[in-house]
């Protein structure tokens, strides 16, 4: 944090925030853990779709295919919690617990969406990604801490400490 004056009227001085490294790690490690779950997932998707496991846009997919999806979108979300953690400065568990809450809340917002639209589905496909969004990601936050989760040059405080 540093102060400056903003001038008359102002107060003499006034808090802000500096931009740095650290908060810069910060951003990338959310940033990064919301690509690794949902970037892989989007690509897998279009191959799927492209060898015709998957129904074009158009068709509602089976419940079989649904499960399939839904269970590559748990792993990619195990993944995503662990490059998150990893990837953070210092407090891996916040920085997940942040993905966490985004990956919920974007989900919440699918189910919100499908509920009252049949044509898009089954409603179990999407409250189901919605109540495991937030484990999947602390599962992958856990798996990596318990790896040690040290990467080179890392600031160790709060790393390597599971739980």
């Amino acid at each position: 944090m540093s102060t400056e004056s903003w001038g008359p009227g102002f107060p003499e001085t006034v808090n802000t925030v500096t931009f740095t490294e650290e908060s810069g790690r910060t951003v990338l490690s959310v940033v990064l853990g919301l690509v690794a779950t949902a970037l892989p997932a989007v690509a897998l998707d279009a191959a799927l779709c492209a060898v015709h496991v998957f129904p074009p846009g158009d068709v509602v997919p089976t419940d079989a295919q649904l499960l399939l999806a839904a269970t590559y979108r748990v792993a990619f979300a195990v993944l995503g919690g662990a490059v998150t953690a990893r990837v953070a400065p210092t407090r891996p568990w916040v920085h997940a617990g942040v993905l966490a809450a985004l990956g919920t809340t974007l989900s919440g917002l699918g189910l919100a969406m499908a509920w009252n639209l049949p044509e898009l589905g089954p409603r179990w496909y999407p409250a189901l990604l919605f109540v495991t969004a937030a484990p999947c990601v602390a599962a992958g936050a856990w798996l990596s801490r318990r790896s040690g989760g040290l990467v080179v040059g890392d600031p160790v405080e709060d790393r390597g400490q599971v739980g």
